[in-house]
């Protein structure tokens, strides 16, 4: 019996990530093994972007002072980093801020997103969440009203990221509901 082999292009290795990154959240699981896949996902598809001439808002933005880019991105990578590597530093501790990984999240679905104009499930019900429960960061108001209506019309408790998931995960399979752009 021969191996099975899978083959897979790197935008579809993000998205498997980036899918199981958003499950692991939802479900309440270890947040290191949440940070750690999401920022897997984050980076391959930052990587992926940069090959067609944009990137990550975390990692790229315009509103980065140049001479402070390179510190701002070993503090996002600082997590990542710790949790892959022990060579250079076996006894080191970090204090790891898990609240983080949310916007990480997001930057990789809106990167997903930009890469291949539309989103899978997870990617869209977490976008809508993040959204609708942190409106403080977002300019965009009619992109946050149009998702606190869809909230409304699930009738799901919008802070539970879990349950939206599920609420809608059923609705979809049964046919009550299509979402745009999955």
């Amino acid at each position: 019996m021969s191996p099975q082999v899978i083959r897979l292009s790197k935008i579809e290795v993000a998205e498997r990530q980036l899918r199981e990154a958003i499950r692991l959240f939802a479900e309440g699981r270890d947040p290191v093994v949440v940070r750690t896949v999401a920022g897997t996902a984050h980076q391959v598809l930052n990587d992926l972007t940069k090959t067609r001439g944009f990137g990550s808002f975390i990692k790229d933005s315009p509103y980065l002072r140049p001479e402070k880019k390179r510190e701002w991105i070993e503090m996002v990578n600082s997590a990542q980093n710790f949790f892959k590597h022990a060579d250079r530093d076996p006894e080191a501790v970090l204090d790891f801020y898990p609240e983080f990984t949310k916007f990480l999240l997001l930057d990789a679905v809106e990167m997903y997103l930009t890469l291949r104009k539309c989103l899978f499930l997870e990617g869209f019900v977490f976008r809508a969440w993040l959204y609708v429960n942190y409106p403080q960061f977002f300019a965009d108001q009619n992109l946050r009203g149009q998702f606190e209506d869809f909230a409304r019309q699930l009738g799901t408790h919008v802070n539970d990221f879990g349950k939206a998931l599920q609420t809608v995960e059923s609705l979809v399979r049964s046919g009550h509901i299509s979402l745009p752009g999955t």
